[in-house]
Formats: structure tokens, C-alpha cells, sequence
């Protein structure tokens, strides 16, 4: 692990594509022009806390489709973004083994979707550096190639499907896909949103 990270800001706003959200999404995803965030490494030893019981959240109802599959969550977030992320995650969990579509899109990068979910580490930024990334429209950030995912405050005020977005989004780049500007040669940030919907149904 190197000293510092290039981050992968994802914008709240790019996961209301104007295609898939009746217009606005696209000038807002834009209007922010924020470059792409490279921080010190800022990951704390935090434990790990286990989910807490309720329906949708600690209990794995039968026809889910990978029902050992739970998030790993340190922090501890907000209630809005732990409540968010228990329940974007099994729906992209869901939509990986369910859509083939978008499996593939892990499969181009040679990973297994639900693996590359099930391995990354959801972290909350209070009290560190990565907190000052997460700007009014950042959802989270995760590093090329890293298992760990920064949530940030406006991830627990998405639609829980948008937060879906946002997870599968994420757990591309820990397959090790790249993103435009800092990989130039990659999509950038909304076309890669654009892409998950798409291609997950979401």
C-alpha cells in the first residue's frame, strides 16, 4: 500500500442519469467539476461492528440469493448511512447474481461481483483526512484496486437503489477499474454510473 491514494470521488448526483431519472441528473453530476481527490492514507484500526437485527438487516430472508453474503462495516456510520448500506448491498448483491448483464461487468475486469462486494470494507469518515472529501455531492470514494470504501454522509440520503448504484460503482473499482480523469484511458465517473444502472436494471 502506498502512501497516498488516488481516490475515486463518486458523485450523489451521477446516479440520476437524465435517461434514467427524467432529466438533471447530468448538468448536476457536472456542475460540481471537483478533481479527483488523492488523500494520505487515512484508514483507522476501528473494529469492525456486527449488524444489527431487524428484518432486512440482520435476518437473511430464504430466497436471497447469497444469504452469507453481509456487508463489512467499520466506523460506525450514521443510522441513515448504515441503514443504507444493509440494504443497497443486498439488492446489488441480488442484482450480480441475478442480471447477467451485470455480472459481466465484473467478469470483463476477471472478478466475481459479489466477491469483490462481500471483501470490501465500508468505512465512515469521521475523524480522519478522508472526511473533507466528502463533499456535498460525494456518495463515497474508493481507492483503484483498494477494498476499502469511504461512505459519506449524502450516501445515507440516497434512494436505496441509487446506494445500490453506488456500491457496484465502488466494487468496480476494487476489481480494478480505473476512472477518468486520473486514468484517462478509463470512463469517467457518470459513465460508469450510467453503466451499472444499465446494465443492473437499477
Amino acid at each position: 500500500m502506498g502512501a497516498s491514494l488516488a481516490l475515486a470521488a463518486v458523485p450523489a448526483a451521477a446516479h440520476v442519469g437524465a435517461e434514467s431519472r427524467g432529466g438533471g441528473g447530468e448538468a448536476a453530476a457536472t456542475a460540481t467539476g471537483a478533481p479527483e481527490p488523492s488523500i494520505a492514507k487515512v484508514w483507522s484500526g476501528a473494529p469492525a461492528h456486527d449488524l444489527r437485527g431487524g428484518v432486512g438487516i440482520g435476518e437473511v430472508p430464504p430466497n436471497d440469493p447469497v444469504p452469507a453474503v453481509r456487508p463489512a462495516i467499520r466506523g460506525p456510520p450514521s443510522e441513515e448511512v448504515f441503514s443504507n448500506v444493509v440494504l443497497a448491498f443486498r439488492l446489488a448483491v441480488s442484482r450480480i447474481r441475478t442480471v447477467s448483464s451485470c455480472e459481466a461487468l465484473f467478469e470483463r475486469l476477471g472478478a466475481d461481483g459479489v466477491e469483490r462486494l462481500s471483501h470490501t470494507v465500508y468505512l465512515a469518515p469521521w475523524g480522519t483526512p478522508a472526511a473533507e472529501q466528502c463533499g456535498r455531492d460525494v456518495a463515497a470514494f474508493t481507492g483503484q484496486g483498494d477494498r476499502r470504501t469511504v461512505l459519506c454522509p449524502e450516501f445515507g440520503l440516497l434512494p436505496v437503489s441509487d446506494a445500490a448504484v453506488v456500491l457496484i460503482h465502488e466494487a468496480l473499482h476494487t476489481a480494478g477499474l480505473g476512472e477518468a480523469p486520473s486514468d484517462p484511458r478509463a470512463p469517467d465517473s457518470l459513465a460508469i454510473s450510467r453503466a451499472v444502472i444499465t446494465s443492473c436494471g437499477l
